[in-house]
């Protein structure tokens, strides 16, 4: 379980200047919910949009490198706060895009029970290997479609016999 409040996105980059010889990075810029596990991952990018700004041998310009960060930032934070979104106790604005894009993750995390090409596909762009647009794959886009679809059999579909399935909690 985590207390965690809120996911924060500082825009250091829309300042109109920037302490030379400072940068921030990490969670000073962005915090992102625990539960998605990106927060590290962003940091390590941020590492390296560090190290390219210090490749000439100069202090970078802080609101430049803020803008390269940015870009780090930019598709992680899309898709964790667009999944926190989704929970009604969360204040924000539901974009159709982001009902969309909640509803299209929910199908693949559910097919991905049983189809191991969704599963490493969406571990894949939530572990930011892959960018997140790499789930909207045509290829994926059709296997996430056809795990909604019920089985060719007339049998239960998995999601059916989840449904039916009791949870035993040891108490009489």
């Amino acid at each position: 379980m985590f207390r965690f409040p809120v996911s924060v996105w500082r825009h250091y980059e829309r300042l109109p200047g920037f302490p030379d010889g400072y940068l921030v990075m990490g969670d000073a810029v962005c915090s992102f919910n625990p539960v998605y596990g990106q927060g590290m991952s962003v940091a390590a990018l941020e590492s390296l949009t560090l190290r390219r700004h210090l490749q000439d041998g100069v202090l970078p310009d802080p609101l430049r490198y803020f803008k390269d960060v940015a870009k780090d930032i930019k598709a992680p934070w899309d898709l964790s706060a667009g999944a926190d979104l989704g929970y009604p106790g969360v204040e924000g604005r539901r974009t159709p895009m982001i009902r969309f894009i909640n509803a299209y993750i929910a199908r693949l995390q559910a097919g991905a029970v049983h189809d191991p090409a969704l599963t490493t596909a969406f571990m894949r762009a939530a572990g930011l290997i892959d960018p997140p647009q790499a789930i909207l794959r045509p290829s994926i886009a059709l296997r996430v479609l056809r795990a909604g679809r019920p089985p060719a059999n007339g049998g239960s579909s998995p999601q059916d016999a989840a449904a039916d399935s009791t949870v035993h909690t040891g108490k009489a």
